[in-house]
């Protein structure tokens, strides 16, 4: 009965999926000139060939993230069983929570990056790109630099049995949605100009070492956190080969790169980890631990405002405060 209940599941789920984008093709359709000139055009077979090309090698990249999401999670059952599963479960969780905001933004400035490529106004693209990576580290900061430090006491208050090396793992996941925020603009211009081959064959080569690497002595070394810095070092790997490709392709200088976004990062990480034990204290009160994570959060987002930026994006910034508050006093 329960199996029976599951393929019914399966079956309304992928339905309602079908459905939803049936529904974007027909609104496409009704609304927007260039899908219906696309529909009554003739087949092109190299267009076809192209967008097939396309979708194969975006394929490549969504199978290696399933491997390695999966695949990392087989492995911990195998060895770990269910408490190594848990603390996969809540580390994926905290994680994936905090890297939210930051996916928010990327989905909403893709099409305007795809537009200006479109638009043949590349040099306009590539610094929409290089914006949206510097905020989209700002806003996943400003969220997990605090998380980092309190996150002790976050499980404490939050699971009555704390599974084993939980709170590493956590950090583990944290540090690696932030080593790939370093691309998230370069990799939406790069799928624009359509070279994704060399970078979704790579992404699908590192994301699929993930599960294999800590029996490489990782697991030795450092049990159950060894498929968290198994994750930290094929996300490092993968940046860095689409920084590669990305400054091969638009010939972009580094020095902004390490100044502005690496060595400030790095920075707030570092002492993010080292003083997490220190701050550690026993807390009867969640207030007393958000007012804490609140200054924390604040004193983050103020060195980010200098360190990250530029004076011409601080400028930008400062002016756009100065208008909202002008509205809000109207």
């Amino acid at each position: 009965m329960v199996g029976i209940n599951l393929y019914f599941m399966l079956f309304f789920y992928s339905l309602i999926q079908v459905i939803v984008y049936l529904l974007y093709v027909l609104i496409g359709t009704i609304k927007y000139q260039q899908c219906r000139d696309f529909i009554n055009s003739k087949v092109d077979i190299l267009q076809i060939k192209a967008m097939f090309m396309y979708t194969i090698w975006n394929l490549f990249g969504d199978l290696g993230h399933l491997i390695r999401t999966q695949g990392a999670s087989i492995v911990v059952n195998l060895l770990f069983g269910t408490s190594g599963n848990a603390s996969m479960g809540i580390a994926n969780q905290i994680s994936l929570q905090s890297s939210n905001l930051t996916n928010s933004l990327n989905s909403s400035t893709a099409p305007e990056i795809f537009r200006r490529v479109g638009d043949k106004d590349l040099s306009s693209a590539v610094n929409l790109s290089n914006r949206v990576n510097k905020i989209g580290l700002y806003f996943i900061l400003v969220i997990a630099v605090p998380v980092i430090c309190f996150i002790d006491n976050i499980i404490d208050l939050w699971l009555v049995d704390v599974p084993p090396y939980c709170e590493r793992l956590c950090c583990c996941f944290l540090v690696m949605y932030i080593i790939e925020k370093f691309t998230i603009g370069n990799l939406v211009i790069l799928q624009a100009v359509n070279k994704i081959r060399k970078v979704q064959i790579l992404v699908f080569i590192g994301y699929s070492l993930t599960p294999f690497l800590p029996f490489l002595g990782l697991f030795d070394l450092f049990n159950l956190t060894g498929i968290g810095i198994s994750c930290i070092v094929t996300m490092l790997l993968t940046r860095v080969f689409i920084m590669c490709i990305y400054r091969r392709s638009f010939k972009i200088d580094s020095c902004d790169l390490i100044g502005k976004q690496i060595i400030p990062t790095c920075t707030l990480v570092c002492i993010a980890l080292l003083s997490r034990s220190y701050l550690f204290t026993q807390y009867n009160e969640i207030l007393v631990l958000a007012f804490k994570m609140l200054l924390v959060a604040i004193a983050t987002a103020i060195f980010l405002f200098y360190a990250l930026m530029n004076k011409h994006e601080q400028r930008i910034v400062l002016n756009k405060i100065k208008i909202n508050k002008r509205l809000g006093a109207l």
